[in-house]
């Protein structure tokens, strides 16, 4: 129990001694040597947090939790071949269960296997409540039919609805055009922020509408999730050629003018830098600070630009007093309310560097090119290998070589940045 209440807190130190005492006491517990484990990884104690997980299979070798535990750890160990067994063996002891059919499903998709990633990815809406499902992913409340296949499609109203984050929604957004196409009429529900930009790319083609506005079921036939596009559009890796975004355009006139307003000439190299994710849960691991980026890039003529939402100001201002180099802001646009203006702003930089937030789907999705850096295990909207992006043409991926050292990183960016 005060195991449990250290991990609640996020003190795993506290958590991991504590379990460390437990699994003396009751040595026969794979529940005690699982979440030992578990702790330990998150401390970055790697081997031990093996030891653990093993003793923990070796106690109950069809425990559908411990082997659950050890998927996840051997996924952030990169030894993906592991991962894939054990969650094959966790899904074969209980396929019903919908919360290690989720995680299977991400596991899947970060390893390119679409078909069965998509459809297990369908067990998100399965469960009412548990840490895997995001706050901004609750089901659509109606009572028209789900879209079961393209062919359905052909002359109704469909309506796709959002879910999940910003970022998220531009990343499935690369299917709207090819989907509305199937359609007789495409009603598409989005982020406010992202109505300028949706509006001016798509025109009337598609009715949109701001999210969390309630639409009367009068106004449409069917309706889909937006993240459920890709089980009837993405079966493999293949099928992402020719799709790889640009389908969004940022005005160009107002590009010209914020460039202008930073003062930044024709023959200076604009680069927009955004260093940090917001998530509560990885965003950390997924950070880097500003001052190291900066000196990886630096160089005559080049001029930097945050993209950065948040409150970023006194960060720049230290870096400035130690490096002598000024990230500029742009006054009249807020990084995270008007996307529409960061779209603009993202346009009017000559290239962008940017860890993996919604400030590189953006990039990626008005076609701009961008450096994204990623860690060493990616989110599985960046998969686990691989430079390029499935998603975005626009988009080159460094990743780390070693778990949380950017080091190698930021060596590999400045050498491609520099030629």
């Amino acid at each position: 129990g005060l195991a449990q209440h250290h991990v609640s807190l996020d003190d795993f130190a506290r958590a991991y001694s504590a379990f460390h005492r437990a699994a003396v006491i009751v040595p026969r517990s794979p529940a005690v040597h699982s979440f030992l484990g578990a702790a330990a990884f998150k401390l970055g104690r790697s081997r031990s947090g093996r030891r653990a997980m093993q003793a923990a299979l070796a106690l109950e070798p069809a425990g559908i939790d411990w082997l659950a535990n050890a998927a996840l750890a051997a996924t952030f160990m990169g030894e993906f071949a592991v991962a894939s067994i054990l969650y094959q063996r966790a899904v074969a002891v209980d396929p019903a269960n919908h919360i290690i059919s989720l995680k299977s499903a991400l596991f899947e998709l970060a390893q390119g296997e679409f078909y069965p990633g998509w459809r297990h990815h369908e067990s998100r809406w399965s469960f009412r409540s548990n840490s895997l499902r995001r706050k901004d992913s609750t089901a659509l409340r109606t009572s028209r039919p789900r879209v079961d296949s393209l062919s359905e499609c052909s002359g109704r109203r469909v309506l796709v609805w959002a879910e999940q984050g910003v970022g998220d929604e531009l990343m499935f957004g690369t299917m709207l055009k090819e989907f509305g196409g199937y359609c007789g009429r495409l009603l598409v529900e989005v982020d406010r922020r992202l109505l300028p930009l949706y509006r001016r790319s798509f025109g009337s083609e598609v009715e949109w509408i701001e999210r969390g506005a309630e639409v009367e079921e009068s106004r449409y036939d069917l309706q889909i999730p937006v993240g459920s596009l890709g089980l009837h559009l993405r079966p493999s890796v293949e099928s992402f050629a020719g799709h790889g975004g640009g389908y969004l355009a940022a005005d160009r006139d107002r590009s010209e003018r914020l460039r202008a307003s930073l003062g930044v000439s024709a023959e200076e190299r604009l680069v927009g830098l955004s260093w940090r994710s917001a998530s509560p849960k990885t965003g950390i691991r997924r950070s880097l600070g500003l001052l190291e980026l900066i000196e990886a890039l630096r160089g005559p003529g080049v001029r930097f630009v945050s993209l950065q939402y948040g409150s970023v100001g006194e960060e720049i201002e230290e870096v400035y007093r130690r490096s002598g180099v000024r990230v500029l802001e742009c006054a009249e646009v807020d990084n995270f309310t008007d996307l529409d203006g960061l779209a603009s702003l993202l346009w009017g930089c000559d290239e962008v560097v940017t860890v993996g937030n919604a400030t590189a789907h953006l990039a990626g999705s008005i076609g701009k090119r961008a450096h994204v850096l990623l860690p060493y295990v990616a989110e599985w909207r960046w998969m686990h290998e691989g430079d390029r992006s499935v998603w975005y043409d626009s988009v080159r991926l460094y990743r780390q070589r070693e778990r949380g050292q950017w080091e190698g990183v930021l060596k590999e960016l400045s050498r491609v940045f520099h030629v």
